[in-house]
């Protein structure tokens, strides 16, 4: 009873000390692990606020894996959760080539990062990519098309293009050469 509301955070670490002794090799080993404890206390003074700061989507990979990028600002006193879904889908037949859904706690007064990683996507396509984020009932999206297109394949279009520029400037400069004999 009287507590205050909001979330509460406490974290147990154990970690080994090492002696003083060192061993034949020159190598002390040191070992810690931690646990994160959270409370969550639905009080009159808890606040559910926050927003999305970055709501990320490139538009060319020259290789896979396509990525999306976000921040979440939580900004009360109170965890809250933010659901992320990425669609990611063929601008031609319009058909799925990507679905991903995740929720993850946004601790109180604090910015989270989040990256959502498309491991199989093709090494040549135009896709339509949506990334949506809900928090607190609210939807954040944006859509963006995305090419994947390996720098190989640009290099052999460059290379072909200056292979048809530099035939075609030898023919001009042979029929200019006929023309004058």
């Amino acid at each position: 009873m009287g507590a205050t509301g909001g979330a509460q955070h406490a974290a147990i670490a154990v970690q080994d000390i090492a002696d003083d002794t060192i061993t034949s090799t020159g190598i002390v080993s040191q070992y810690r692990i931690g646990y994160l404890v959270t409370s969550h206390i639905d009080g009159p003074e808890a606040t559910y606020e926050g927003r999305v700061i970055e709501n990320n989507i490139p538009w060319l990979f020259f290789d896979p894996p396509v990525f999306t990028t976000s921040k979440v600002e939580n900004f009360g006193n109170s965890d809250i959760f933010a659901k992320y879904t990425v669609d990611a889908n063929n601008i031609f037949s319009g058909v799925s080539a990507f679905h991903h859904e995740k929720e993850k706690v946004v601790m109180a007064e604090s910015i989270r990062p989040d990256k959502v990683v498309w491991e199989g996507a093709p090494m040549l396509g135009i896709y339509k990519v949506t990334q949506t984020i809900t928090i607190l009932g609210e939807t954040y999206s944006n859509t963006q098309t995305v090419i994947i297109f390996p720098i190989w394949l640009i290099l052999i279009i460059v290379i072909i293009i200056v292979l048809l520029v530099i035939s075609r400037m030898m023919k001009s400069r042979e029929k200019k050469r006929n023309r004058q004999s």
